[in-house]
């Protein structure tokens, strides 16, 4: 899945369920990563940032607490790993 990032190809890796509830200011559809979408930067910023917050997901680096996942963004490619 090509994402309108930055230069070069992303891809993301694994499924995750993001929902915007409403209460942030956030464009991303209830979806599943896996479906064939175009993210824009400002969405997937959202999206990670919503998921982060809520300790869905964290930083592979340990900038957060890695326990209940890790979002990992590379030269060649972005992983998104939800905790199960």
């Amino acid at each position: 899945m090509e994402l309108d990032l930055f230069p070069g190809s992303y891809e993301l890796i694994d499924a995750v369920i993001l929902e915007c509830d409403g209460r942030e200011e956030c464009p991303v559809p209830v979806t599943r990563l896996e479906d064939r979408i175009q993210w824009s930067r400002n969405e997937l910023e959202c999206a990670i940032n919503l998921l982060t917050r809520d300790g869905l997901l964290s930083w592979a680096d340990g900038t957060h607490a890695a326990d209940r996942g890790s979002v990992r963004i590379t030269p060649i490619g972005l992983d998104l790993v939800a905790s199960r």
